[in-house]
């Protein structure tokens, strides 16, 4: 259940609007000051909010996180020595509030709620890297009538396909066709030849791809069910050099074997360009934990 404050942040705040750290500090009731000294994580004790205050263009001086925001995928690295914002976000009853602004001294825009999808956790003094999904962003249907300077024409242009994926889904069905022509209808490590039970996987996830990536068959794996499984939730992946897979330090060591995962496995052959892809999953994906909470747990009042 939300308290007061958080029920209050929910009906204040209006995507794309702007804030500056005074409207900020007015609406949780707290002190400019206040919001400037919490290192961009913005909570109060006893409530359920949680409120990221994300700079992209840093001033040289700081902490040189890589915050980066990909559609409506949001990359944040949290602070390095506070680590209470991690306990935070993993809990299911965190309302999660993102402003973004370009540089200091700059207003922040308010993009919306968002929820965690893959956390990868360190201990002080390695910032933990989190990957958001800005769920409501997504669904504002009037959000290219507000995107600010903050982002380029590449972010633009990956909102507004955002609102096409519908259209974009209807080409599933070439792509898992080109997918299993480039994979010569076979899985790509234990060359199992039955196409009914192998999964054409995006190498970049859907949701963090643009309208080409989504549909190009280079961005794909052709896996049996368990290799998919594990590949899409970080647990293996493979080296984008020479396919050769790399297994997670984040599943006990004798699963591997209940799995059926052989550890000296690799991929038949790296398709041309499909190294840039597995790169992306190596960085992103890999060795990542997938997020106790979902996009259905946020929707739930």
């Amino acid at each position: 259940m939300n308290t007061n404050l958080t029920n209050h942040l929910l009906n204040s705040l209006i995507i794309g609007n702007s804030y500056s750290s005074i409207d900020i500090a007015n609406l949780i009731s707290r002190t400019p000051q206040f919001v400037t000294q919490r290192g961009g994580v913005i909570n109060t004790t006893g409530d359920n909010y949680l409120i990221l205050l994300i700079t992209l263009n840093k001033k040289k001086t700081a902490t040189q996180y890589a915050d980066s925001i990909q559609g409506t995928t949001l990359s944040w690295e949290a602070p390095l020595k506070q680590k209470y914002a991690e306990k935070r976000i993993e809990d299911i009853n965190t309302q999660i509030f993102i402003m973004v602004r370009d540089s200091p001294q700059k207003n922040y825009f308010y993009l919306g709620r968002a929820i965690p999808i893959r956390v990868q956790l360190f201990p002080k003094g390695i910032s933990s890297r989190i990957r958001f999904e800005l769920f409501e962003l997504a669904n504002n249907h009037q959000s290219d009538l507000f995107i600010p300077d903050i982002y380029d024409q590449t972010f633009k242009d990956s909102v507004t396909e955002t609102y096409r994926e519908v259209a974009v889904r209807t080409k599933q069905f070439e792509y898992r066709k080109q997918a299993l022509k480039l994979w010569n209808n076979k899985c790509a490590v234990t060359n199992i030849d039955e196409p009914k039970v192998l999964i054409a996987s995006h190498i970049k996830p859907w949701r963090e791809s643009n309208t080409l990536e989504k549909i190009d068959p280079k961005n794909s794996l052709i896996l049996s069910p368990n290799y998919d499984k594990l590949f899409d939730l970080g647990y293996i992946s493979f080296k984008p050099t020479n396919g050769k897979i790399q297994l997670s330090d984040k599943l006990k060591a004798d699963n591997w074997d209940k799995l059926k995962v052989n550890p000296d496995a690799e991929l038949r052959f790296v398709p041309p360009n499909t190294d840039n892809y597995l790169k992306y999953h190596n960085n992103y994906i890999f060795n990542f934990i997938p997020s106790n909470k979902s996009i259905e747990d946020n929707l739930i009042d």
